[in-house]
């Protein structure tokens, strides 16, 4: 079991590292269209209609990918203040209710998606791309992040990990701190 969650959470971090370079293209293209559209706007009087619309379906889909990207990178907020200083087994049931929790929540995205993207029928404005192409890295996202919060959560149920290292706040302040 050890050796398919970690050959899952591989492929998870693959999935990541290409999400981050699609961001950087992403980003890439967006500040590119917006310095044309400048020069144009200062040197030629025009702006270029399109520019703004495709800069906001961009930067929607830098802020989706980007989530899954931090949320894998263990970059989730930790509130240690209470849960570092509980004993192992408490931190380990802590952090399963917390994966618990966002599994939840991806499922409140994921269950209605198949008839939200039904619904989205027709071209976006001035964008010649249907609706829906705005919905899709919401949905990926919750997909991927499904399956980091249940690989997690099975790792540290399984004692592959240890989901929150012991608080060193307390030691800090009792070797006290030079007046």
């Amino acid at each position: 079991m050890a050796l398919a969650l970690r050959a899952v959470g591989t492929v998870l971090d693959a999935i990541a590292a290409v999400f981050h370079a699609a961001i950087a293209l992403l980003l890439f293209a967006m500040l590119t269209i917006n310095a044309i559209n400048i020069v144009s706007r200062s040197f030629l009087g025009h702006a270029i209609d399109w520019v703004f619309h495709w800069s906001i379906l961009m930067f929607a889909w830098m802020a989706c990918l980007g989530f899954y990207v931090y949320i894998r990178r263990n970059r989730d907020v930790v509130v240690e203040l209470i849960s570092g200083r509980l004993p192992p087994m408490l931190r380990r049931l802590l952090a399963i209710a917390a994966d618990g929790i966002g599994l939840i929540f991806m499922f409140m995205i994921l269950s209605p998606a198949a008839g939200f993207l039904a619904l989205q029928v027709g071209n976006m404005e001035a964008i010649p791309l249907p609706i829906w192409v705005q919905s899709v890295p919401l949905f990926v996202t919750a997909a991927g992040l499904t399956a980091h919060f249940a690989v997690h959560a099975l790792q540290v149920a399984t004692g592959a990990i240890n989901p929150v290292e012991a608080s060193r706040a307390q030691d800090a302040r009792d070797g006290g701190a030079p007046e």
